[in-house]
């Protein structure tokens, strides 16, 4: 008959080692496992002074895949309906690159304006967001048509009432 001594340094060693070996791989939150990353080349776009009457306008946001696993883009939500994102549909290898097109419509909506998209993506493992804004300015060219053309001189005033008006 074989007994198994637990006190045997033959046995508890190798035990040991294997349970060290075990411990270090899920303490360290297996660092060698595969993991992508996507860097954007930039996070902000300013479209600038843009026409209501021009149409939408478009900017496509170019990332790489930074890390060492392959990365792919589930959504991107936009702040409004203004905003239309299109991206990269494929998975994204390290090293290579994708896209994000943010196409804004101008539409009835003069003034500044700015935008805020959140891009989720997914190295397979975890997944992470980026946020990406476009910005700018929209003029009406048939407003700014009116005013140029308005002309008004000192001798055209009109006669403004100093009466108050309650509503």
């Amino acid at each position: 008959m074989v007994s198994l001594c637990i006190t045997d340094k033959q046995f508890i060693i190798p035990v040991v080692k294997i349970l060290s070996f075990i411990s270090f791989f899920l303490f360290t939150g297996f660092s060698f496992a595969q993991s992508g990353n996507i860097e954007f080349s930039k996070v902000l776009h300013d479209f600038g002074t843009i026409s209501e009457q021009g149409g939408a306008v478009a900017y496509d946001f170019i990332f790489k895949n930074t890390g060492d696993g392959t990365i792919s883009i589930s959504d991107v939500k936009a702040s409004c309906g203004c905003t239309v994102p299109l991206w990269t549909q494929s998975q994204v290898e390290p090293g290579e690159y994708g896209f994000v097109k943010i196409t804004y419509d101008p539409k009835e909506r003069p003034g500044f304006f700015v935008k805020s998209m959140v891009v989720y993506a997914s190295d397979g493992k975890s997944e992470f967001k980026r946020y990406l804004n476009v910005k700018g300015k929209v003029v009406n060219d048939n407003l700014k048509e009116v005013v140029d053309n308005f002309s008004y001189s000192e001798n055209e005033n009109p006669d403004v009432s100093s009466e108050l008006i309650n509503p």
